[in-house]
This record gives structure tokens, C-alpha cells and sequence, in this order.
């Protein structure tokens, strides 16, 4: 298909270790610069200076202090590097083994895939833990077999930088937080064609009103705006990262025509499709300027 040339492409971790710390003086490439999405997730810690980066096209500053989550299939991009600090890459299995004996983290706080304030500023013990545990982190790493001391490791600023992270309505028991991940999973690979709280509540085996009422409770909204939220991020990943056609972007999100399609985005936006993607390409030409 001709749509398929102009895909987001895919960072990959640099090596095949399950968990890698890069310290930002020695990071090997510059193709961060490009718009990309991960096959892993990351911890961004910024340590001295200033930087920028996009994700999901919200822009966010990389100030001293600052630990980014992102998630993988997070649609990145990086501005302007600070001047240190480090990037710690891992893959699936070890976030799961982190869920495991955390689960009430899942889709939660840092760890919600559609949270648009991905970032804590680490307090002063929270600080002296990362200083500790990432040089140890980082020799674990490049040592095989990976043992339980890197597990271990890794859930400990996992846990740590996501108990900074304030959210005002967790849930408390277990049978909502597996509906609400399941929910997740259920969005994530149905938005292109289910947009509507039935269809999620016939998978669920429940009411589209009980479900409803479930995620008005956490999240403030109801299932029909979740699914708009990543419908927007996906508009806004094949719009600004990719040379795809309008038509064939309507096509990919089974968007009626083009006029559903420029109305979606213009409420959401605030502007047309077009206009969204000539900022965005503009701001890249900036860059390289």
C-alpha cells in the first residue's frame, strides 16, 4: 500500500538487553530528532540544562529535576537535548514483572497511556534514590544472565518516581483496575472502527452505562471521549510524522469523508488538518535550519 511508505517509524532499543542506561553525553545517534515512535518504554531523567521534546505532539520542557514515563508506541520527538542527565530504555517483560507486584499502577498515574502530563519533579529523596540506584542499574545491565537485582532495581524507581505523581481518583480494587486495563487494551485496538461506549460494554459484559459511569469516576470522562483521545493522537502522529495523503489518512482511521474527518480535527484542534500539518513540518524545518 502507498500509505505504508509514510508510517511513523519505529526507534529500537540499541542493543537486544532487556534494560539499557544511556547517559545523554554518550548517546550514539541523532535520530531522536526525527519523529519516531518507541518499541520500548523510557525513564528520561534531565540532571543540568535545559531541553525540549514533543510527545504525542504536547510539547514539554526537560528542566534539571524532571523524570519523564513514556510509553511505547508513544509518538516522540526530541528538540534540544539538555546538557546531562540519563535515559533508561526497557522493554515489555520487565514493566509486566513490574505490574505484577504492583497492579493498582497499571493504567495509573505515570503508567495511564493517554496521561498528557507525563512527568514528576523529583524531591529530595526521591533525587538520592535515582543517584544510587542508576550507576547500579546501568553495570546490571551490561551483565548476563540479567538476575533479579535489575528487576529489582528498575521497580524501585519505577515505583518511586510514579508515587510522585499525584492522581485524585485511584482505584482501590483489583476487579476495576483489570476492567479499566482491559478497557485500555480494548481502545488501543479498536479505535479505528469502535467509537462508541456499546461496543466496549458488550466486550466488558456490562451496560455502555455502567462503563460509563467507571471511567467518569477515574478519568473525568466518558468512554466515547477516551476513544476520541486516541483517535486525536493518531490524527496527529499520521498528520505531523508522516507524507501520508489526507485521503489516505481518512481511509487508515475509517473517517466517513473529509469533511467528518476536518470537523473531528477542528474541534479537537482548533484547527484544519492541513494547518496542523504545516506547523508541524515547519517547527521540524526550524529545527534543522
Amino acid at each position: 500500500m502507498a500509505g505504508d511508505l509514510g508510517r511513523v517509524p519505529f526507534q529500537k532499543m540499541l542493543n537486544d538487553f532487556p534494560v539499557q542506561v544511556v547517559k545523554l553525553s554518550e548517546l550514539p545517534s541523532s535520530s531522536s530528532y526525527q519523529t519516531h515512535r518507541h518499541s520500548f518504554y523510557m525513564l528520561f531523567w534531565t540532571i543540568k540544562g535545559k531541553g525540549y521534546h514533543r510527545i504525542n505532539y504536547c510539547n514539554y520542557d526537560l528542566l534539571p529535576g524532571t523524570v519523564f514515563f513514556m510509553h511505547e508506541g508513544h509518538v516522540h520527538q526530541m528538540l534540544k537535548y539538555p546538557e546531562d542527565g540519563y535515559i533508561i530504555l526497557f522493554k515489555q517483560t520487565l514493566l509486566d514483572d513490574y505490574l505484577r507486584s504492583n497492579p493498582l499502577d497499571e493504567q495509573n498515574g505515570l503508567f495511564d497511556y493517554f496521561n498528557r502530563q507525563p512527568f514528576v519533579i523529583l524531591n529530595e529523596s526521591v533525587t538520592a534514590v535515582f543517584q544510587v540506584l542508576i550507576p547500579l542499574t546501568a553495570k546490571d545491565a551490561l551483565n548476563e544472565p540479567f538476575g533479579r537485582s535489575l528487576n529489582i532495581e528498575l521497580s524501585l524507581l519505577l515505583f518511586q518516581t510514579n508515587r510522585l505523581f499525584t492522581n485524585p481518583n485511584p482505584i482501590q480494587d483489583n476487579p476495576q483496575v483489570d476492567l479499566i486495563r482491559k478497557l485500555r487494551v480494548l481502545i488501543n485496538a479498536n479505535f479505528h472502527t469502535e467509537r462508541d461506549a456499546p461496543f466496549y460494554g458488550r466486550a466488558l459484559g456490562l451496560p455502555a452505562r455502567k462503563l460509563n459511569e467507571i471511567t467518569r469516576k477515574h478519568f473525568g470522562k466518558m468512554v466515547k471521549r477516551l476513544v476520541a483521545d486516541r483517535l486525536l493522537t493518531e490524527c496527529e502522529a499520521l498528520l505531523g510524522g508522516t507524507n501520508m495523503l489526507i485521503k489516505e489518512i481518512i481511509i487508515e482511521l475509517n473517517f466517513a469523508d473529509n469533511a467528518h474527518f476536518s470537523y473531528f480535527f477542528r474541534k479537537e484542534k482548533k484547527m484544519t488538518p492541513s494547518m496542523f500539518r504545516k506547523r508541524m513540518h515547519d517547527l521540524q524545518q526550524n529545527r534543522t535550519d
